[in-house]
């Protein structure tokens, strides 16, 4: 069984979170074990990055985090400090048009139809967890039933990994 993994202080220092632009790509990395409410200094960063970029340049944003906000895999589901988080920044998310979001720890393949507030919005973010490269504790393989409206495929039985692509601005 998975162990919940919650944070036990605040971590804001070397490099906890932080962004960077490739290619078309605004890229941002989240840190789902420390605070990230709104008075968070987590949060104050995401908003005042993602309000800086320039879209023109870098059409494409796109989060990396640890924990999945949209998870219908048994393990790792709705831990406390990903909850949170999910409440507090999902609205940045969607007021800044957050492309994608890359998540692990649950050792499967979940992807996401764009959704914003467990819903179906053109514009919000896809969700991919993406944590079954493999591990020692094997796969994820036990999801809830019936699937979510917002799972658009689900796979806990095969090891994979991903690659990303941005072609254009399309």
């Amino acid at each position: 069984s998975c162990t919940p993994s919650t944070f036990q202080s605040e971590y804001n220092y070397g490099l906890s979170f932080y962004s960077f632009e490739a290619g078309l790509s605004h890229i941002i990395q989240l840190n789902c074990y420390s605070t990230s409410d709104e008075q968070s200094e987590q949060y104050k960063w995401l908003d005042q990055d993602l309000s800086q970029v320039d879209r023109t340049k870098t059409p494409w944003v796109l989060v990396m985090m640890h924990c999945p906000w949209y998870n219908s895999n048994q393990a790792h589901h709705d831990e406390a400090q990903t909850v949170e988080m999910k409440l507090s920044m999902e609205p940045l998310f969607f007021k800044h048009t957050v492309n994608v979001a890359f998540m692990g720890h649950v050792h499967a393949y979940e992807r996401s139809i764009p959704v914003y507030k467990n819903e179906s919005s053109p514009k919000a973010t896809t969700y991919i967890n993406i944590g079954d490269a493999g591990n020692a504790e094997g796969h994820a393989s036990s999801y809830y039933e019936p699937a979510p409206s917002w799972s658009a495929f689900r796979n806990g039985t095969q090891y994979g990994h991903g690659t990303v692509t941005m072609y254009n601005s399309t």
